[in-house]
């Protein structure tokens, strides 16, 4: 997971570039939310990212098998960094679209999962990059991910090379000893039935990214979070049955900063098959108005 593409539009001089190269040599957190979620940005050549991240309690459910959401700050991580290592200095890049099949859902083995991400194309106004969640011991395949960002111009403003993000006071309330995003983004269940599930959040400023908008994984885990609620609820895995897999697909219409602001996530099952079940999601502001549409499916 170490070779480079030769052939990625690559400026050396790109502040974006530079900033991804000091982070790993500081051994340092891009954004305080990839602490939180015990996930870090470990190797970084243009066009390519690796991430490791940690399997404990932050990324497991109450059953110790993965929820898949919560691995979408990684993946966001992984694929964004390998398109930030081609954007020229000038212009930010945005995420538009995240897509992930998951090919299993029970407690990875070992302690650490790899994510890499390198980049499929580039033009003046988009790159598409893509990338695999695989199992650090052995290298079993967890997930197939792919995202597509555009590139907008701005005027440049050069950053300090970062350091590792300030943590606040541990949180009796969290479950593992480690620094955890629970606390903060404040994930609540406001309603759950047959065919639809609501859940509730906080936009904190603890889960930004560099930009100072909520990252688009926080966004993701939290319609990932709705929808499988629903699912769970519309279509329940028999007991003894296995999900054989589920696939999640978000666009993200509009950022929302880290302002401590409302955010909804509501889900509705548009198929409730007994072995392949359909569900979607809106995330909205306080205001109304639609952050991302999600869609995901499961076959069990």
């Amino acid at each position: 997971m170490t070779d480079t593409l030769d052939s990625a539009p690559v400026d050396e001089s790109s502040p974006h570039l530079a900033r991804l190269r000091a982070t790993v040599a500081a051994g340092a957190d891009l954004i305080p939310a990839h602490r939180y979620f015990g996930t870090r940005i470990t190797e970084v050549a243009p066009g390519h990212a690796v991430y490791a991240q940690r399997v404990d309690g932050r990324i497991l459910d109450e059953a110790g098998r993965l929820a898949p959401g919560t691995l979408f700050i990684a993946i966001d991580g992984a694929l964004g960094s390998a398109v930030a290592s081609t954007v020229p200095a000038g212009k930010v890049m945005t995420t538009l679209e995240i897509h992930a099949h998951f090919l299993r859902l029970g407690r990875p083995a070992g302690e650490r999962l790899h994510l890499w991400g390198r980049v499929d194309h580039a033009s003046a106004r988009s790159v598409i990059s893509s990338g695999e969640v695989v199992e650090a011991e052995g290298g079993a395949v967890i997930a197939y991910v792919s995202t597509k960002c555009a590139l907008l111009t701005v005027p440049p403003s050069p950053r300090p090379a970062p350091v590792s993000a300030p943590l606040a006071a541990p949180d009796p309330t969290t479950t593992t000893s480690s620094p955890d995003w629970r606390p903060y983004l404040r994930l609540r269940t406001a309603d759950v039935c047959a065919a639809a599930a609501t859940l509730t959040a906080v936009a904190d400023p603890s889960l930004i990214n560099s930009r100072g908008q909520i990252q688009g994984g926080v966004l993701a885990m939290l319609a990932e979070r709705a929808m499988s609620a629903a699912l769970d609820e519309a279509s329940p895995t028999p007991a003894g049955a296995a999900v054989d897999g589920e696939t999640f697909d978000f666009t993200f219409v509009r950022s929302i900063p880290g302002d401590g602001s409302a955010l909804t996530a509501t889900a509705e099952v548009e198929h409730p098959g007994r072995r392949f079940a359909v569900a979607r999601a809106v995330v909205a502001d306080a205001a109304g108005r639609t952050l991302v549409l999600a869609r995901a499916s499961r076959l069990r």
